[in-house]
């Protein structure tokens, strides 16, 4: 079964780890309260599998996020809800 685990975050970056993730997936930021996307800006997840990566965090306004991975716009895995503050 898929996962995606929130592991820590700074201003700059979230941390994550995945667990058999399929090829492709791609991530977005989801704001908590309004549902809003915004496309993560990295790659780590193309080739699927399991690991780590650090997620750069593009500008938001600060709020309650949590991240979605997705593979051809279909829910496949999401973190716990983190808070940015910027």
């Amino acid at each position: 079964m898929p996962a995606l685990n929130y592991v820590s975050q700074t201003q700059q970056s979230v941390s994550v780890t995945y667990t058999d993730l399929p090829a492709a997936a791609n991530l977005a930021f989801i704001d908590q309260v309004s549902r809003a996307q915004t496309p993560a800006q990295s790659g780590a997840l193309a080739t699927g599998g399991d690991g780590s990566a650090e997620i750069p965090i593009p500008d938001l306004e600060n709020g309650q996020y949590y991240l979605l991975a997705q593979v051809s716009g279909n829910y496949i895995a999401q973190t716990v809800p983190f808070y940015i503050n910027k």
